[in-house]
């Protein structure tokens, strides 16, 4: 069991579960003053490499400073030799992934979804961070003013430890991930973007 300070444990309670696996426990709970919020709950295994650890708090820090509308970042975190705990902004909304399985999705929102997308980007490089990847299950669609938004959350630096956990995991982050990510090239956030842009419209894609 992961030993935190009183401060990333007391303050917060639980909800509801969300996902849990060896590597992490994802799940919504509510602080102090009744706001929604998103707990990431770390463990590291005995053959977690050392430094995928300091990889991940050093990017977690980063982030925490890191301040964008677009883009849902740490709002606290811990970290000790057996794990930590992340506390992230809760989004309402509908994931992505959802929207495009049920084809819920207009033309005039999945090009309203992908502005959103490319400017998270560019707040994000503009700020020297790289995300990894943008999985649809964690981008969030919600209406503001009339137009279909977009809200990036989950926690990029997580997915090296459970890419290396889970092979099922490892190869949806290939699926999503950018060049830079993967170590190939530099600049590659339009490739990013638009693997995920492109996939609402299967039967209708246009190509260019």
């Amino acid at each position: 069991m992961i030993k935190l300070s009183q401060k990333l444990t007391a303050q917060y309670r639980e909800c509801q579960i969300i996902s849990q696996d060896d590597v992490c426990r994802l799940a919504v709970a509510e602080n102090e003053a009744g706001e929604r919020v998103l707990v990431y709950d770390i463990s590291f295994l005995p053959e977690t490499p050392s430094a995928v650890r300091v990889r991940l708090e050093y990017e977690t820090a980063r982030l925490a400073s890191f301040t964008s509308t677009r883009v849902l970042v740490p709002a606290d975190f811990e970290f000790n030799s057996s794990g930590g705990r992340i506390i992230c902004p809760w989004s309402a909304g509908t994931p992505l992934a959802k929207l495009i399985a049920s084809s819920q999705l207009s033309i005039a929102a999945t090009l309203s979804i992908a502005e959103d997308i490319l400017l998270a980007l560019a707040d994000l490089h503009q700020n020297g961070l790289v995300r990894r990847c943008f999985r649809p299950s964690e981008i969030i669609v919600h209406e503001s003013d009339g137009k279909t938004r977009a809200t990036v959350s989950g926690f990029g630096p997580l997915m090296m430890l459970q890419g290396l956990q889970d092979p099922s995991v490892a190869q949806e982050i290939a699926r999503y991930a950018s060049p830079e990510a993967l170590g190939t090239s530099a600049g590659g956030f339009l490739f990013t973007w638009s693997s995920v842009v492109r996939m609402p419209h299967r039967p209708t894609a246009v190509s260019g």
